[in-house]
């Protein structure tokens, strides 16, 4: 089987294989792995932070809302007259 890598007669070679016996790419070493791992945990951390953002967003919103009518309310009782 050809290499990437010049091998010679009788070197072993490292070969990948997945579960059914295909062969697959190199296996990624450390870095890669940590490029992976620091990557997806800013992933997580940005999507969370963004929910986070959204829903505080929203309940400021529907707290104002509420907060608005209520007082639009007060202002009509006020503005009723005098018995």
């Amino acid at each position: 089987m050809p290499t990437d890598a010049p091998a010679k007669a009788g070197q072993t070679v490292t070969v990948s294989v997945d579960a059914a016996g295909n062969l697959t790419g190199p296996i990624p070493d450390s870095r890669e792995n940590t490029v992976v791992a620091v990557t997806a945990a800013c992933g997580v951390w940005a999507l969370t932070a963004g929910t986070v953002l959204f829903l505080t967003a929203l309940a400021h919103r529907l707290f104002t809302r509420n907060r608005l009518q209520r007082w639009a309310q007060e202002w009509k009782q006020f503005d009723r007259p005098l018995r």
